[in-house]
C-alpha cells in the first residue's frame, strides 16, 4: 500500500462523483480509501476522497485508473 504521489486519470468509474472527469494525485491512503488533490491548479485547495469495500478492490481500481489511455 504505497500509492502516494500516483496520478490517476479521468472519471475513475464515478468514485469521485458523476461529474468529476479531472486528473488527480493521491496524497493520502488508508486500507480502504484514498484522498486526492486535483492536478488542475484552479482546484488546488480541494481534496476529494474515494472509499472502497476492500484493500484489494482499491488497488485494482488504482492500477486501472493510473493508465492514461484507459480513462475509466
Amino acid at each position: 500500500m504505497n500509492n502516494i504521489g500516483k496520478r490517476i486519470y479521468g472519471f475513475c468509474n464515478g468514485f469521485f462523483g458523476r461529474d468529476d472527469y479531472d486528473d488527480k494525485i493521491i496524497v493520502y491512503e488508508t486500507p480502504k480509501s484514498i484522498c486526492c488533490i486535483y492536478v488542475d491548479d484552479s482546484y488546488k485547495d480541494i481534496l476529494t476522497v474515494a472509499t472502497f469495500d476492500s484493500e484489494k478492490e482499491k488497488q485494482e481500481y488504482i492500477n486501472k485508473w493510473s493508465i492514461k489511455e484507459d480513462e475509466y
